[in-house]
């Protein structure tokens, strides 16, 4: 019995550090799309805002990695919303999968607004995000959209798109 509660306890905590290590290289991938990335001139004024929607862990990351640091001249500010009513206007906005559902609300909500849409669902391109994470070959990776991105007024760095992974 003490065996099998170890061995359970070991599975527990290596696919917890698996999920940990994903959000943490979510964190750093966000970070770095905000400078391979360039927003019109009225969105380079204030503080430069990073959006998270229903994902603790990659919020936590991604204000630890950008403590102190800015894009451009612009401080950097990180957000977390529990819901899509509780977004404000934010330069990159990630939507978590647990939040998916509600990506409509989520789009209604930056429509306009010059945002980067980055999702960890494959496939949201479809539905109108800029970026999706996806996991292959064991490695996060990024597909993304130059139309959507064309859409809110996003121009992608050559570096960003040739690192994307086509269908």
């Amino acid at each position: 019995m003490k065996r099998l509660i170890l061995l359970i306890l070991f599975i527990l905590s290596v696919s917890t550090s698996g999920f940990s290590q994903i959000s943490n290289a979510q964190a750093m991938f966000l970070y770095n799309f905000s400078r391979l990335i360039k927003w019109p001139e009225t969105s380079s004024q204030g503080d430069f805002i990073f959006g998270v929607l229903g994902n603790q862990e990659v919020y936590n990351n991604l204000v630890t990695l950008t403590s102190g640091k800015k894009v451009g001249t612009q401080p950097i500010v990180v957000k977390f919303f529990r819901d899509p009513r509780e977004i404000t206007t934010c330069h990159v906005i990630f939507v978590a999968n647990n939040k998916i559902s509600l990506f409509n609300e989520v789009l209604s909500k930056v429509q306009n607004k010059s945002s980067l849409i980055v999702t960890e669902k494959q496939g949201m391109l479809n539905a109108g995000s800029t970026i999706d994470f996806v996991i292959a070959e064991n490695r996060l990776r990024y597909m993304l959209s130059e139309e959507n991105a064309r859409k809110n007024n996003l121009v992608l760095s050559r570096n960003l798109q040739d690192m994307a992974m086509t269908n």
